[in-house]
């Protein structure tokens, strides 16, 4: 490697390490997600991707987060994860994910970090072509075993949860599958439960107040 070779290596490394001291988590213990399937085109999804899902309309997955420890150079999140057809009334499966702080480490995450359009832009600039981002979605193009192309398009919310995931056909842009966040259970676990009974409060004592208001002047 020739010393300029690895000047502009330094280099590198010095603009994304500034780069990323802005990022962070907007993701908490003991939060809980699940995401539905939507939208399926089997026949489609089997011929271009050459096999069939173990997954079918309506199925969910559910992810909990367990622990999450900060490192150097991101975050380290152990979650429980119930896959498709799994009994959600026995122990999912313990897994660890990463969220690297750096977007050229960017590894199509299942969470993004916050501020996410610009976690997002960012590692629209430091990946290759073949993916694309628009504000809080960020899409790649993936060659399928068949040699077929599609592509998987992810969207987040402000918290850079996956609000959707689907794949389409590169060709035609048919949507080959979708899976969108579930509102079956809780969204965000127990931080949005106190959000919610401190709201309903502020509205009853609201609501009370202006009934004694009235009250007292008649």
């Amino acid at each position: 490697m020739s010393i300029l070779s690895i000047l502009f290596l330094i280099s590198a490394v010095n603009v994304n390490v500034k780069a990323q001291e802005g990022y962070n988590i907007a993701l908490n213990e003991n939060e809980e997600f699940t995401w539905e399937v939507t939208e399926l085109d089997l026949s489609n999804f089997e011929r271009i991707l050459g096999f069939e899902p173990n997954f079918a309309l309506g199925d969910r997955i559910r992810v909990i987060i367990r622990n999450i420890d900060e490192r150097t150079a991101g975050w380290s999140l152990t979650v429980e994860f119930w896959d498709y057809k799994m009994d959600w009334g026995q122990s999912g499966s313990i897994e660890t994910l990463f969220l690297s702080k750096y977007t050229y480490l960017y590894n199509d995450f299942i969470f993004v970090l916050t501020p996410v359009a610009d976690y997002l832009a960012e590692v629209d600039e430091e990946m290759g072509p073949e993916y694309s981002v628009t504000q809080n979605s960020i899409s790649k193009v993936i060659r399928a075993e068949t040699g077929r192309d599609y592509i998987m398009t992810k969207t987040y919310d402000r918290k850079g949860i996956p609000s959707s995931e689907a794949l389409y056909e590169y060709t035609t842009g048919r949507m080959l599958v979708c899976v969108e966040g579930s509102l079956s259970l809780i969204p965000f676990g127990f931080y949005f439960i106190g959000f919610m009974i401190v709201a309903l409060t502020a509205v009853i004592f609201i609501t009370l107040r202006k009934k004694q208001i009235i009250f007292k002047n008649k």
